[in-house]
C-alpha cells in the first residue's frame, strides 16, 4: 500500500509539471490533477496503486496535458529534476568542494 504523504507528493509534481513545463496555470493543473487522481483512486480502490505510481509524474503530466514531451530534452530535464529536487524526491547533488 502507498502511504498518503507519498501520494500527495506525487501529485504536487504533477501538478508543479503541468505548471512549469505545460504553461497550465496553478488553478486548472490543481482541477485537472485532482480529478485524475480522484478518478484513478475511485477505480483502482488500491488494488494497482502500486502500478499506477510507478509511473513517473512527468508522464502523468503529460498525459493530462495531451502533449508528450521527450524529458530527454537538456531543457525540459532541467526543469523537472529542479521539481523533483523542490520535492526531495533527488538526492541532493554531490559538492565538488573538499
Amino acid at each position: 500500500m502507498i502511504e498518503p504523504a507519498y501520494k500527495d507528493g506525487y501529485w504536487s509534481i504533477v501538478e508543479d509539471c503541468l505548471v512549469a513545463i505545460h504553461g497550465l496555470n496553478r488553478s486548472d493543473a490543481r482541477k485537472k490533477g485532482a480529478s485524475l487522481r480522484k478518478k484513478m483512486e475511485r477505480t483502482n480502490k488500491g488494488v494497482t496503486d502500486d502500478l499506477f505510481y510507478h509511473n513517473e509524474p512527468f508522464y502523468v503530466a503529460c498525459d493530462i496535458a495531451d502533449h508528450e514531451l521527450p524529458v530527454e530534452d537538456d531543457v525540459i530535464r532541467c526543469k523537472y529534476d529542479g521539481i523533483l529536487a523542490a520535492h526531495g524526491w533527488l538526492p541532493a547533488k554531490p559538492s565538488m568542494e573538499k
